[in-house]
């Protein structure tokens, strides 16, 4: 009986695939999965590439939203507490006043000023700002530009592909009066 059971148990299994729901703290848990970028591209031609996925991904999604009174963004920036921090939301609301049909949630993610060169594990308010964007009232993210996200390609390429799995999207603040 157990040389029976035995034959039925595969001799590797695969690995359970990560729970994208689960509720973490680590943005990395949020992106895990397969990205197609070679290491050897040039830099310059892979950001390129991931800023007309992320553009491609917003013209997408705005045109299923067709349909919506009123887009709602959950801010995220990567500024010190006090007066940076309240400056630079002030200036992502000031992009958004002028959109009509848009408008910016009631709460904000934001990581300190030095975020930028952290691991993805360490930018708390920006996985918060993912899940919130997922699970909650908001159609995306609205950040400054490109600065506020991960410098990993890697990492950057996953969030634009976690969020459109959700129909979300990252809207950057310097791009608005062009749509």
């Amino acid at each position: 009986m157990d040389h029976e059971r035995a034959a039925h148990i595969p001799a590797d299994p695969a690995p359970n695939p990560p729970d994208r729901d689960a509720r973490t703290d680590s943005l990395s848990a949020l992106l895990a999965g397969e990205y197609p970028l070679h290491p050897r591209q040039d830099p310059a031609r892979v950001s390129a590439d991931l800023d007309d996925l992320r553009a491609r991904y917003v013209e997408d999604l705005l045109k299923d939203l067709t349909q919506e009174p009123t887009l709602t963004l959950v801010p995220y920036v990567v500024a010190d507490p006090g007066v940076k921090r309240r400056d630079a939301l002030e200036q992502l609301r000031r992009g958004v006043r002028h959109k009509r049909g848009w408008r910016l949630t009631e709460c904000s993610y934001s990581d300190t000023g030095d975020a930028v060169w952290r691991c993805s594990e360490q930018r708390h308010g920006l996985a918060a700002a993912c899940r919130y964007a997922v699970t909650g009232p908001a159609h995306g993210l609205l950040v400054m530009g490109r600065s506020a996200m991960p410098l990993n390609n890697y990492e950057y390429q996953g969030m634009i592909r976690y969020l459109h799995q959700y129909k979300r999207f990252i809207a950057f603040a310097s791009q608005l009066a062009d749509r």
